[in-house]
């Protein structure tokens, strides 16, 4: 048996003791740091939600640099649950780090713009936007790939 014995004054004890609660403050700064440089990017509260004319509903995904196709490639009537069930708990959840909420419009028809996304970052095909408009106003949407290995995120990339 081996046994190694250290004597270490107070001293080097606080400065080691110290030494480890910086190096934990440094690290939980990094955390916190890398964690809201990917908190998603919420609507401006400012922005013009006005989704009446082609041209509104176009400038507001073009304020996200989205390039679209002159036409939606579909226009549909949804109608919103009054009970979420968990695809739409989680398509709300993403609508709500968006600064949108769907809970107000259970129950209710609201239709659903899809344009063709011309500009997606790489070149990735088959990218769509959609927008959800109840009243003239833009209340949710989000970006989206058809494809098997698809995706779906909020407007802002």
């Amino acid at each position: 048996m081996f046994l190694c014995s250290v004597r270490m004054s107070k001293i080097k004890i606080f400065l080691a003791f110290a030494l480890v609660l910086a190096a934990g403050v440094i690290v939980a700064i990094v955390l916190a740091a890398s964690h809201s440089a990917e908190a998603p990017k919420q609507i401006p509260q400012e922005m013009n939600l006005a989704a009446e004319t082609e041209e509104q509903r176009a400038g507001f995904l073009k304020s996200f640099g989205w390039e679209i196709s002159a036409q939606p490639t579909e226009i549909a009537e949804v109608a919103i649950p009054t009970e979420f069930d968990e695809v739409y708990q989680n398509y709300n959840a993403l609508q709500k780090t968006q600064g949108f909420d769907l809970e107000p419009y259970k129950g209710q028809t609201v239709k659903r713009y899809c344009y063709a996304v011309t500009n997606y970052p790489g070149g990735v095909p088959n990218v769509y936007t959609n927008l959800l408009v109840a009243n003239g106003k833009i209340i949710g949407g989000d970006v989206c790939s058809n494809d098997l290995d698809g995706f779906m995120h909020g407007f802002a990339l």
